[in-house]
């Protein structure tokens, strides 16, 4: 009897908790936490939106998403080692960041470490809830890198059904009939 009293006055407490408790991750409550930041790098003001997020990194050091914008905005600045650095910190903050994982691969690519962008668009394509059609262009052109055409011809085709332009032009530029058999023969 007490049992069933318990059971009774407990699945009320339980919905009522569900509904009161906060369901936003910490990546979602920093991306509104730091709009004014993000909207810098959205318009590609590098300069100013660095010396925000070294500021906010100071402030909150254990957020990932500053730390992923910090590297965007020094990646966007050329700065390739220092984004490195500041993807490897928030990777270590939240390794489930498919879009740190894109920009780290992005930074190797640009290094021409073509193994590490690999793995690193790998991952990104891997942790992207849905598809995502950057990832899957970018592990396409790290695979064309090592001359992994099929691959990355299935890549692209993925993307370019996801809607990306880049992909398709890909597609069109690099994989036409002719082209490929002009690569084929190596002239």
């Amino acid at each position: 009897m007490e049992t069933v009293l318990l059971l009774l006055l407990s699945i009320p407490f339980l919905i009522l908790r569900y509904y009161f408790q906060d369901h936003e991750t910490a990546a979602e409550k920093d991306q509104r936490r730091f709009a004014e930041g993000i909207g810098l790098v959205q318009a590609r003001q590098f300069d100013e939106a660095l010396a925000y997020f070294t500021l906010m990194a100071q402030q909150f050091p254990k957020s990932a998403t500053v730390h992923l914008f910090k590297g965007r905005c020094n990646l966007g600045l050329g700065n390739f080692y220092s984004a490195l650095y500041d993807f490897s910190v928030s990777l270590t903050l939240d390794n489930t960041l498919a879009d740190t994982y894109l920009y780290k691969g992005q930074a190797h690519y640009r290094l021409d470490e073509f193994q590490q962008a690999f793995l690193e668009f790998d991952k990104a394509v891997w942790h992207t809830r849905s598809a995502s059609a950057d990832a899957l262009r970018w592990r396409a052109v790290a695979r064309m890198a090592f001359n992994q055409l099929d691959q990355a011809r299935q890549d692209l085709e993925k993307a370019a059904a996801l809607g990306d332009e880049n992909a398709d032009f890909h597609l069109r530029t690099l994989f036409s009939s002719t082209s490929v058999r002009q690569r084929r023969k190596g002239t």
